[in-house]
């Protein structure tokens, strides 16, 4: 079972720091700049909304496997990096106000 919730937050965070506090994962990985951080049964994601158009925020996913079947950092890894890209291929940023 796997649970995926997503929320704004202010900018300037990183994925290792979230997954940390929010799951208190210690033993973690990893990639893309902090963007992503994960281990065997979780993950972090960000998505860095940027630039003049949009307001400057951070959209945090967070990815848990309920009930794993064996541990795979891999394989969280790449859901991760999978689904914050259809996340972004949403744009979800919003517009500036």
């Amino acid at each position: 079972m796997l649970d995926v919730s997503s929320e704004r937050i202010d900018a300037g965070g990183s994925a290792p720091d979230i997954l940390r506090s929010r799951l208190s994962v210690r033993d973690q990985k990893s990639a893309k700049g902090n963007s992503i951080a994960y281990d065997d049964h979780a993950a972090v994601s960000l998505i860095k909304c940027r630039g003049s158009k949009v307001q400057e925020e951070d959209i945090s996913i967070l990815i848990k496997l309920l009930k794993p079947a064996r541990p795979d950092e891999a394989a969280m890894m790449r859901l991760a990096e999978r689904y914050t890209a259809s996340v972004e291929s949403q744009n979800p940023c919003k517009a500036a106000s």
